[in-house]
C-alpha cells in the first residue's frame, strides 16, 4: 500500500521552509515541487484502488491518520 498526501506543492514548501528542512531537491525551488507532485499524482489516480490510495493532506493530523487506517483496515479484512 502506498499513501500519497494530497497538498498543494507550494503549501507543502512552505512547511517545510519554514522548518528550515529543505533537503537537496527541495532547494531547486517550488516550480520543481509542483511538477513532482504533478508527476505523483498522475501515478496515483493511474493506480487508485489497487495500490495507491490519496489523501488529503490539508486535513488535520488526527483526520489524515484515521483515513488512513481505515484504508489500511480494509485491505486486511
Amino acid at each position: 500500500m502506498t499513501f500519497l498526501l494530497d497538498l498543494p506543492a507550494e503549501v507543502g514548501f512552505d512547511r517545510r521552509k519554514k522548518a528550515n528542512a529543505l533537503d537537496r531537491i527541495e532547494q531547486e525551488g517550488v516550480e520543481l515541487q509542483v511538477e513532482v507532485c504533478k508527476a505523483y499524482l498522475k501515478v496515483a489516480k493511474k493506480n487508485a484502488k489497487k495500490r495507491w490510495f490519496i489523501v488529503d493532506g490539508e486535513m488535520s493530523k488526527e483526520e489524515v491518520e484515521k483515513a488512513v487506517w481505515e484504508q489500511v483496515k480494509k485491505r486486511l479484512e
